[in-house]
C-alpha cells in the first residue's frame, strides 16, 4: 500500500507540496532504530521546511510488536529508550 512507510510517503509529497503541513498521529518507536529515527525525523523536517509534526507512542497491538520481532511487553521500555537516544541525538549529545 501507498502509506506502508509513511515517512518515504511524506519525503515523496513534500518536494511536490509546498504548502501543505506534514504530520504522523502516532510513530511506534519500537519498531525503529533509535538513530535511524532521529535521522528520518530529521531528514523530513528538512524536505518540509519545519512544517512536520511527528507524533510518537509505544505501538498499538501485540500481533503488531510480534509482527516485528519486538516483545510487546517490553514495547514501553524500548519506547522510552529509544525516544531518550534520539533525544539526546537532536541535543547533539554522546
Amino acid at each position: 500500500p501507498v502509506a506502508s512507510d509513511p515517512m518515504m510517503f511524506a519525503a515523496y509529497l513534500a518536494g511536490q507540496l509546498k504548502k501543505v503541513h506534514f504530520g504522523f498521529s502516532v510513530t511506534s518507536v519500537p519498531l525503529h532504530s533509535p538513530v535511524r529515527f532521529a535521522e528520518r525525523v530529521n531528514i523530513l523536517d528538512q524536505l518540509t521546511e519545519g512544517r512536520l509534526l511527528v507524533g510518537v507512542g509505544s505501538g498499538t497491538t501485540p500481533e503488531e510488536m510480534i509482527g516485528f520481532g519486538v516483545n510487546y511487553k517490553e514495547a514501553s521500555a524500548i519506547a522510552e529508550a529509544n525516544l531518550a537516544i534520539a533525544e539526546k541525538l537532536w541535543a547533539k549529545q554522546i
